[in-house]
């Protein structure tokens, strides 16, 4: 589900990207599930643009209109040590769409390891100090991760080339599993409610 629901953030993130929009708070609190994903049919090629998106991200409080400002704006804030914040605003360099990038790949993390992103950072280069199982196709998260958190400050990565490179890999995926691992999130989400609101599930 890890692959399904990135894809699912890339294409709203790309959207806004291409409009000037930098969400600015890109994390797990601020997606919310709009509707599982479609398991009537199996793969096809327009299975992505029929059935995204599932997620709705959320709050835009933090939102910046880059339209209102000159052409490849940068802006600074103060050093913090706040994880949820890119490198560029930890370390008080410039920044625009880093943000989101860094937001993107700190919602992967949390997704995979059940738990905030930590760095470390050798010859220049940022990494995510967890390593990904082998088994957990680590190449690919490998290079996403790389590519979110060392971002050029000329040039950012092309989320639409992201987004098709993880479409690809997600459809070698055999769709009975696919459709095995949406019935078990439900199972578990459904199981959550119970506990702590059950009468949402018509149980008194």
């Amino acid at each position: 589900m890890v692959l399904y629901f990135t894809i699912d953030i890339l294409n709203t993130v790309k959207h806004l990207h291409n409009i000037d929009i930098i969400h600015g708070a890109i994390k797990p609190e601020n997606l919310l599930l709009r509707n599982f994903p479609n398991v009537s049919r199996g793969w096809t090629v327009d299975y992505f643009a029929y059935e995204l998106p599932t997620l709705q991200l959320t709050n835009l409080a933090k939102s910046i209109d880059l339209t209102f400002f000159p052409k490849n704006a940068r802006f600074i804030c103060s050093k913090s040590t706040d994880r949820y914040q890119c490198i560029e605003m930890q370390n008080g360099l410039p920044w625009s769409f880093h943000a989101d990038l860094y937001g993107i790949a700190f919602t992967i993390h949390c997704m995979i390891f059940g738990e905030y992103m930590d760095l470390n950072c050798r010859n220049g280069t940022w990494d995510i100090i967890r390593k990904i199982p082998r088994h957990f196709n680590a190449e690919i998260w490998n290079s996403v991760f790389h590519s979110l958190i060392n971002v050029s400050s000329e040039k950012f990565p092309d989320l639409y080339q992201m987004q098709s490179f993880l479409q690809e890999a997600l459809l070698t995926v055999k769709f009975e599993e696919f459709k095995l691992a949406v019935s078990n999130m439900k199972l578990l989400i459904e199981e959550d409610i119970i506990k702590k609101k059950p009468w949402l599930m018509g149980i008194s």
